[in-house]
């Protein structure tokens, strides 16, 4: 087992029906705020990757 994942097991679970729905819905909005910014930033480096190979050709 990676250690990552040892160290994941040896965390305290939590009970996430413990987490206020208004909270809860700020961790979610929160989180796919960041994948979107991240999946753009990823788009944004493949185009300029594919324009330095057509340059390049």
């Amino acid at each position: 087992m990676s250690r990552k994942l040892e160290y994941m097991n040896q965390m305290p679970k939590v009970d996430i029906s413990l987490i206020p729905p208004e909270v809860a819905e700020t961790i979610a909005a929160t989180v796919c705020e960041a994948v979107l910014e991240w999946l753009i930033e990823q788009q944004e480096k493949e185009k300029a990757e594919q324009q330095e190979k057509e340059n390049a050709t």
